[in-house]
């Protein structure tokens, strides 16, 4: 029962996002979903709910299996052979996201707080955040990007894991898309789209932040595989998520084997966006302690422990520094970028963010424009479901 709660409200949670305006930015008169307490195809449709029931439904149903939880003794089950586990870790991280969300930062800072004092995580060592060449970048053919330890591609070196899937998962086929998107070397760079920073945001990354070190600005050009096949590779390529080869059966080392695509673990929810949204939460609420939360996320981060990263390097709000900090350490992550400029009523702009050769690729998009019309499924199947009334 427990699961089916958490799995019930992530998706709504997700619903609300894609198919509503954000709670704070006029989302909350708005309509809401459909709400359904069981699974059965021939029940009576319904209505859709107001905005304020639906997320009402959300947070019930993630604090009656965070009490069904605490009642069973499951609390946090971190560690790489419990990644899957829907645990206290899973709920609180949940709960977290709903309360920021919609603007309820006391409990928000209360369910992070719950994560990172339980002990059972720790942030990603600087050495493991993103993966490295450990060969040349000329000749191309030499470049070898390890998996084992990156702690995007191995949960055994991501202390951060709340909940994941290692490559032998039977839920591995969701992770499969995302590599093969993510990864430089995958199969979507056949067709160009290589994931890639832009070039404005990578120049805001001081040097001495180990997350600069996951990103390549120059270009590559032909790489050629052990099968022959080719593939240029253009400026600011990630390594974040890429790996020339992938695991093995135990997913503690290289496979050994070059290849297009790489069998690797997926880290879903980590504890660093457990620590963006608490400081995010107490900069909302104009809590000092969001300085301290912050600093604590970029001493972790810095290239040299003597020498760390601080809030007070620099200029500019609170606020504006969380936001920042978001697209830095969340770049690709769930698309975060995209439903936080959302919530916060922030345009996505990227035309004066452009790569030399991205062409007509950037562009800018209005928050007023990202949300999606009631899927025409549902309006059809559901004749007491209305649509939303978009700003086209």
């Amino acid at each position: 029962r427990t699961p089916a709660l958490l799995v019930r409200a992530y998706f709504y949670m997700c619903m609300m996002e894609e198919y509503q305006d954000a709670y704070l930015k006029g989302g909350k008169e708005k309509l809401g979903l459909p709400l359904y307490t069981e699974y059965n195809p021939l029940q009576e449709t319904v209505e859709r709910s107001s905005a304020e029931a639906t997320w009402a439904f959300i947070k019930k149903d993630i604090t009656d299996a965070i009490s069904y939880l605490t009642a069973a003794g499951v609390g946090y089950t971190a560690g790489r052979n419990a990644s899957e586990d829907l645990d206290l870790g899973v709920a609180n991280f949940l709960y977290a996201r709903a309360c920021i969300l919609t603007g309820d930062y006391a409990n928000c800072i209360k369910a992070c707080k719950d994560i990172i004092d339980n002990g059972g995580y720790s942030l990603i060592k600087a050495e493991n955040w993103g993966g490295r060449n450990t060969g040349k970048w000329s000749p191309t053919d030499s470049i070898r990007v390890l998996p084992h330890t990156n702690a995007f591609t191995s949960m055994a070196c991501n202390p951060e894991t709340i909940l994941g899937y290692k490559k032998t998962s039977s839920f591995y086929g969701q992770a499969a898309d995302f590599f093969n998107l993510a990864n430089v070397f995958g199969n979507y760079s056949q067709q160009g789209n290589v994931s890639r920073i832009d070039e404005t945001l990578y120049n805001m990354i001081p040097d001495k932040d180990v997350r600069k070190k996951a990103f390549y600005p120059n270009e590559v050009g032909e790489y050629k595989f052990s099968n022959n096949n080719t593939r240029k590779l253009p400026s600011y390529i990630n390594l974040k998520f890429s790996a020339s080869e992938g695991l093995d059966d135990n997913g503690t080392a290289p496979s050994g084997k070059a290849t297009e695509y790489a069998k690797l673990d997926y880290t879903k929810f980590r504890l660093a966006e457990v620590y963006l949204m608490k400081a995010e939460a107490e900069a909302e609420t104009g809590s000092d302690a969001a300085k301290a939360t912050l600093n604590t996320l970029l001493a972790a981060r810095s290239v040299d422990p003597a020498n760390v990263m601080t809030v007070d390097d620099y200029v500019g709000t609170i606020k504006d520094f969380v936001k920042l900090q978001w697209r830095i350490e969340m770049w690709g992550e769930g698309g975060r970028e995209w439903y936080n400029a959302k919530r916060w009523g922030d345009d996505i702009e990227r035309t004066s963010q452009m790569h030399k050769d991205a062409g007509s690729l950037i562009t800018t998009w209005p928050a007023t424009k990202m949300t999606l019309h009631i899927p025409s499924k549902e309006l059809q199947t559901n004749n007491k479901c209305v649509d939303n009334t978009i700003n086209e």
